[in-house]
């Protein structure tokens, strides 16, 4: 890899470890879907895993990347944006928290952040925004909430960065039954499934995105990906 390639950290997932296990290996083991992987080398930059750590304590790491992106993942513990549980399935602490802070870290660098699925619950909850934990028990009808994966369109509203990358629709790559329930401030809605589902959203400080679909598993991936890297800051 020269100086020129372009680098993108992905965040992991997490799995407890068993208790007998966690005396030799730890508490987590971490692991990413090789899709993620994949198609960041289908954009021509170098993928690197940002595993959990002190994300304030990664100066010089966060310094070389180009693009951070949230990846897909559980159900947040609902206490994270002040709600009761009401639907979430076996809710997950740690790694939302810790990715909050990866969040913070980036945009605080002026590093672009596309958060993908949970990586863009993520980036509500960051910014003081709840989820609808469950899309049935909140009398939506929605495509996304089948237990596999299941293509539906959305649509992109005009004027936004996801606009220029894939125009007025597309059919993505959809797995879960949870989504924001408002965008936060400073943030609009770029996409909407056809029930009104919130699909996409984008900072108005021009390096947050977020997908709530799946596009390391569609063809919207890589022109997401070849959008964010070459509108990225100071590069």
């Amino acid at each position: 890899m020269d100086d020129s390639t372009p680098v993108v950290g992905l965040t992991v997932n997490w799995v407890p470890n068993d208790e007998p296990s966690r005396a030799l290996y730890g508490n987590w083991r971490f692991f990413l879907n090789s899709s993620y992987s994949d198609l960041v080398e289908r954009a021509g930059a170098q993928p690197v895993a940002i595993l959990p750590s002190d994300p304030g304590a990664l100066g010089a790491f966060f310094d070389r990347l180009d693009l951070v992106i949230l990846t897909g993942g559980g159900d947040p513990d609902p206490a994270l944006y002040g709600r009761r549980a009401n639907g979430a399935r076996s809710p997950e602490r740690e790694r939302p928290l810790w990715e909050m802070a990866v969040y913070r870290e980036a945009i605080s660098r002026r590093i672009p952040v596309l958060g993908i699925c949970l990586g863009m619950q993520v980036m509500a909850m960051e910014r003081g925004r709840a989820l609808v934990q469950d899309i049935p028990r909140s009398g939506v009808e929605h495509e996304g909430t089948v237990e596999h994966p299941l293509e539906h369109e959305v649509r992109i509203s005009s004027g936004s960065r996801l606009y220029a990358a894939l125009g007025p629709g597309a059919v993505v790559a959809s797995f879960h039954h949870q989504a924001v329930e408002s965008a936060p401030d400073s943030f609009s809605v770029s996409a909407r499934a056809a029930d009104g589902v919130i699909e996409a959203m984008e900072g108005d400080d021009g390096l947050s995105t977020g997908v709530q679909w799946h596009p390391e598993r569609d063809s919207t991936g890589l022109p997401i990906l070849r959008l964010l890297l070459e509108g990225r800051p100071g590069r």
